[in-house]
């Protein structure tokens, strides 16, 4: 048994005196340079069972359709590493992710490095890893995306092929740019037709923003 900030923790060593005496100095070492609380055991959880609980934790937070591509990518990380999450390195997730490579590009790549860490930051924060693996991989540099409109000829085009629900649905993505997520979330309190707006009360990145309606 030691003391940490007034506070008494203990460990069970084995039946050696002589390993329990090692580990104590060996607290004494770490109290000495500061590192005191890299002693600190995390505590026990399966990858799988971590990702579980990121995902309740995530779902009231995060945006319906956000949730939908994290829960793709977790599924993957699940089948991968069927182990501890503190067992998990950091060459185990570049190692994944470079086999990934094989099948996606750079953007998918950088969305699934960036649920990974946010997965194993929480997992430091609810005492089940010391360190995040996933904090010193690089990103890779993404190719410029293509800016794209339909003119009129395509848009009518577009839009004789359509139901006439989908008709709907389709005018309303052409004339707003809302994100499908968007679209789908919306209700009529969202409608300001005094004021000719549309309000998307949740967009990608957390804020509300106003779109102007057409005609």
């Amino acid at each position: 048994s030691w003391y940490v900030d007034g506070r008494q923790r203990k460990k069970k060593i084995g039946p050696s005196k002589r390993a329990a005496e090692l580990f104590l100095k060996d607290i004494d070492l770490k109290r000495v340079r500061g590192e005191l609380l890299g002693i600190r055991e995390e505590k026990k959880i399966l990858f799988p069972k971590l990702a579980e609980k990121y995902v309740e934790w995530a779902s009231g937070r995060k945006a319906e359709h956000s949730m939908e591509v994290e829960s793709s990518a977790i599924s993957r990380f699940t089948e991968a590493f069927d182990c501890l999450a503190s067992k998990v390195t950091q060459v185990d997730l570049e190692r994944f992710l470079t086999q990934r490579l094989e099948k996606v590009g750079p953007a998918r790549h950088n969305r699934d490095l960036t649920v990974l860490r946010a997965i194993f930051k929480k997992a430091v924060e609810w005492g089940y890893c010391r360190t995040n693996p996933a904090v010193g991989i690089k990103k890779l540099k993404e190719p410029p995306g293509r800016v794209r409109y339909l003119d009129d000829e395509e848009r009518e085009l577009l839009l004789s092929v359509c139901s006439d629900r989908l008709r709907r649905v389709v005018e309303i993505v052409l004339d707003t740019g809302l994100r499908r997520g968007e679209l789908l979330s919306l209700t009529w309190r969202q409608i300001d037709f005094k004021n000719e707006l549309l309000r998307v009360e949740r967009s990608k990145n957390g804020e509300r923003r106003d779109i102007p309606m057409t005609g």
